[in-house]
């Protein structure tokens, strides 16, 4: 356990603290009785555990009792069970701290023993400097979880030694990351250097805007095209009827054959024919195109096709080319 903590310093420190938050020491300023039992408690058994050696269980123990019941001693046996689990800078600050607590009869004989395990303390804390360009200045910057504020950029600070994570994060940009190892007395430097999220990477750390798919508005064009179809073939169907029913009203007049009514007749019979064909293929086109799944509407507009009308003798007619 050390020569700076044996156990018999430890069992005083504890009869202390059981003197000093007493309800017979307690002044009006003190907290509850209740929470002021539970520290006495919580300090008794950190006790126990730093003598069996449980020092990770101990100084949460420690943390939790002094929470409740600020104490000069059990800052003393706080700073001694974060030495043990290797918070050095905690252990130091602790001990300091102690010292600067107004010392009585109960701290007195502790006070060498912190000043001497600060100076053997000192010299095995590492140092650590995170530099931050002015190309990175909006970056948020974290040390093992910790934010690093502004006014402790590009300066060594202690740490402890053991294995150090540096994450800076910044809207638009890529995490930045980086560990480093620092032995007892070592040094280490890291710079952020930030880089934008390229193009089709998602979204950033902090939330970037991601461009609206482009895909949506091409997919509005063949819905568009389709509209067109299906109503312009209507207009040709439509249209075409309405010649045919010309042309044999026309016929009917007609005397003969031969005279210009019937002429005229089957003149408007053709034309009917052809333009109502070509509506009616055109409406099919665009009511194929609206009621295809949603999936499949940019086919269309890759589609090659054409509808050519065709009259010969007597009769007349639709070609097709390409595909659907």
């Amino acid at each position: 356990m050390g020569a700076l903590i044996p156990r018999a310093c430890l069992r005083a420190a504890a009869l202390a603290f059981l003197v000093m938050v007493s309800p017979a020491a307690a002044d009006p300023s003190t907290p509850a009785a209740s929470d002021v039992a539970a520290a006495r408690e919580m300090f008794r058994e950190a006790a126990q555990l730093a003598q069996q050696g449980k020092w990770e269980e101990a100084r949460s123990l420690y943390e939790r009792s002094y929470s409740l019941r600020p104490s000069t001693l059990t800052r003393y046996s706080l700073g001694l069970a974060q030495k043990e689990t290797g918070r050095l800078v905690d252990a130091i600050e602790s001990f300091r701290a102690f010292l600067r607590d107004p010392s009585d009869e109960a701290t007195e004989q502790y006070r060498s023993a912190a000043e001497q395990t600060i100076r053997e303390l000192e010299p095995r804390l590492a140092s650590l400097v995170v530099n931050v360009p002015p190309a990175s200045a909006a970056a948020i910057v974290t040390v093992d979880g910790g934010l690093l504020l502004p006014a402790a950029v590009g300066v060594s600070r202690p740490v402890d030694p053991g294995r150090h994570r540096i994450e800076a994060k910044a809207n638009g940009f890529q995490l930045f990351t980086a560990e480093v190892d620092l032995s007892e007395g070592g040094s280490g430097e890291v710079t952020i250097v930030l880089k934008p999220v390229a193009a089709g990477d998602g979204a950033g750390l902090l939330g970037t805007t991601v461009p609206p798919d482009a895909t949506s508005e091409q997919g509005q064009k063949p819905r568009t095209l389709a509209w067109a179809l299906a109503i312009s073939g209507g207009a040709l169907l439509a249209g075409g009827v309405t010649l045919g029913v010309v042309g044999v009203s026309k016929a009917r007049n007609a005397e003969t054959s031969d005279d210009s009514n019937a002429s005229s007749a089957r003149t408007f019979a053709l034309v009917g024919d052809i333009t109502a064909g070509v509506g009616l293929v055109t409406a099919a086109i665009g009511t194929w195109m609206l009621l295809s799944p949603a999936g499949e509407e940019s086919a269309p507009s890759r589609s090659r096709t054409a509808v050519r009308p065709w009259t010969g003798p007597g009769t007349a007619g639709l070609s097709f080319s390409g595909s659907f």
